[in-house]
């Protein structure tokens, strides 16, 4: 399990990313169920979730038992789809390499996020998502983190980077995100002067950011932020 209360360093950079449409170009998951969808979900669902009217898990819940999927199925086509955002691998490279600490926390789930770290496997042991159970036939999502649930999110980003900063007071600390899960944040960020807050271009995120005068910086590619950071790209 996951956890928070073992820090290796009190002042070194601190980074908390999402994974989806972050780290990535696309959204896996989303993708996934797109793909594999075994029959339409129920009629407005998801107006129910933008509305507000129920959580992002609740609504994930529902979607993936609409999804039928072997492992193997499922694995062949994250390898299709699955392409860093430019720059993360270096990123990756830099937390392996301990010039900083990487946390990734995501709405998504654990399979495809394995997979496609399989060569930064250690990223994977402190990274926060979910999980789903594969299955041809309709598949069964999971959210194992009940901590980190806030009434919107089954990983609560805003949760998991008060934790860092709370066992790290002392660390330069960072979060990167793109969607509506991602949103959480904002509220955080206002509070919190020392989280540097990064935005991908033309996101939610950035939206929600411009709306609520909630300092950012946008960027396409990892570079970005690794130069903003003062980090080797």
């Amino acid at each position: 399990m996951t956890t928070l209360s073992t820090p290796v360093s009190h002042t070194r950079l601190q980074i908390v990313s999402d994974f989806d449409g972050t780290l990535t170009l696309r959204d896996i998951g989303s993708s996934l169920c797109a793909h594999f969808r075994l029959e339409p979900y129920p009629e407005g669902l998801k107006a129910r979730w933008l509305a507000g009217e129920i959580s992002l898990p609740a609504f994930q819940a529902q979607v993936w038992q609409t999804v039928g999927a072997s492992s193997e199925a499922a694995a062949a086509f994250v390898e299709d789809i699955g392409t860093w955002r430019p720059g993360a691998a270096r990123l990756f490279d830099l937390a392996q390499a301990g010039a900083l600490a990487l946390t990734i926390a995501s709405g998504g789930f654990g399979f495809y996020i394995r997979h496609l770290l399989a060569d930064w496997p250690a990223l994977s042991t402190t990274a926060f998502f979910n999980e789903v159970d594969l299955d041809a036939h309709g598949c069964r999502a999971r959210f194992p983190h009940a901590d980190l649930h806030c009434g919107r999110c089954a990983i609560c980003k805003a949760r998991v980077v008060e934790r860092i900063a709370a066992t790290h007071p002392a660390a330069p600390l960072a979060f990167c995100g793109d969607g509506r899960s991602d949103a959480c944040i904002v509220d955080l960020a206002l509070r919190l002067p020392q989280l540097k807050l990064f935005a991908v271009r033309g996101s939610f995120l950035e939206s929600t950011c411009q709306t609520r005068a909630c300092p950012y910086i946008a960027f396409d590619t990892f570079e970005t932020v690794l130069d903003a950071l003062a980090l080797p790209t």
